[in-house]
C-alpha cells in the first residue's frame, strides 16, 4: 500500500509489479516510491510504475533492502551484491570478506554518512572503494 496525501493505494501485479511479494517500500526525497520485490526493484513516479532492474537482470532477481542516502543515492541489494543508483547510473559492488560472501540484507546510513550493511556474514560498511568487515573489536 502507498499513501498519497489523504489516501492509501494498493499497488500490485495488476498495476505492473512482477510480484506481490514486497520486501520494502521507501519514499525518496522527490516524493517517488521505491518498491523492493521478489522479482525486482520498481519506482512509482507519479502515476508511472517503472521496473528499475529489468535492464540489468533478465531473470527477475529479487531485491531486498532499499536506502536513500543523504546525497539522494538509492542503495539496494540483490543476493551478495549491492547496487547504488545515482540518477540513471547504476554501480554494482560485490561484497566479500576475502573469499567469503557477506550476503547483506539490511542497509543503513549513520550520522557520519557512512553506509552500513548487516547480513549473514555479520556487519560491514562501505569505506570509499572497499567494504570493511566489522568485528567485535571494530573498526567503528
Amino acid at each position: 500500500y502507498i499513501q498519497n496525501e489523504d489516501s492509501l493505494s494498493n499497488i500490485s501485479i495488476k498495476n505492473g509489479l512482477k510480484s506481490n511479494f514486497i520486501n520494502q517500500v521507501i519514499e525518496d526525497q522527490n516524493g517517488n516510491y521505491w518498491i523492493s520485490s521478489s522479482k525486482g526493484l520498481f519506482s512509482l513516479e507519479g502515476e508511472s510504475l517503472i521496473d528499475k532492474t529489468a535492464q540489468f537482470f533478465n531473470d527477475n532477481r529479487g531485491t531486498g533492502s532499499i536506502l536513500e542516502d543523504s546525497k539522494g543515492n538509492i542503495w539496494f541489494n540483490v543476493s551478495q551484491n549491492v547496487y547504488k543508483v545515482q540518477g540513471e547510473e547504476y554501480t554494482e559492488f560485490q561484497v566479500q570478506d576475502g573469499e567469503k560472501d557477506l550476503l547483506p540484507f539490511f542497509i543503513y546510513e549513520d550520522q557520519q554518512n557512512r553506509i552500513w550493511f548487516v547480513g549473514f556474514g555479520g556487519a560491514f560498511r562501505k569505506d570509499h572503494e572497499k567494504f570493511t568487515f566489522i568485528t567485535k573489536d571494530g573498526p567503528f
